[in-house]
């Protein structure tokens, strides 16, 4: 028979009651295993945070994003000005003129192109500005309309 284990979310605990947690153990000198115990943090996280390994702020798991906020803006306004120019990029060519801008910004090596799952990330966080809509299919539109006598009645 299977057993379903019951899968708790993350962070049970604010951020309010992690800082005064950290704050009793450096200031007031309370033993970390006794903070845990009152404050309901969990023991790990209080003590990555009391011993230095992890910044007290840090609220989000995983590495940080590669470009800042102000770098992802200029990504997202040029894409957002090209749209407006009528050039929609394609999920893998906003991928690669990401990789082209984060080695112009010497943050990583030509050989170590962006993932399909940074710009999901990239979408996701920028969600509200930019959308990805696919390309409608006008070339076969265009070829039937293009014939020479509408194209000679033009000119």
């Amino acid at each position: 028979m299977l057993r379903i284990k019951d899968r708790s979310t993350l962070r049970q605990y604010s951020p309010t009651k992690l800082q005064n947690s950290y704050q009793t153990v450096k200031n007031r000198g309370m033993a970390v295993h006794k903070a845990f115990v009152v404050y309901s943090v969990p023991l790990t996280t209080l003590r990555d945070r009391v011993d230095g390994r992890i910044h007290i702020d840090t609220v989000k798991s995983g590495p940080a994003p590669l470009f800042s906020q102000e770098e992802e803006a200029k990504l997202v306004d040029h894409v957002k000005m090209m749209a407006a120019y009528g050039y929609g990029y394609s999920r893998s060519e906003t991928i690669m003129m990401a990789s082209d801008f984060t080695v112009y910004l010497q943050k990583r090596p030509k050989e170590k192109p962006l993932t399909n799952q940074w710009y999901y990330n990239f979408m996701s966080r920028w969600s509200e500005e930019i959308k990805f809509v696919k390309p409608r299919a006008l070339e076969a539109s265009r070829a039937k309309s293009a014939t020479k006598e509408k194209v000679e009645s033009y000119f």
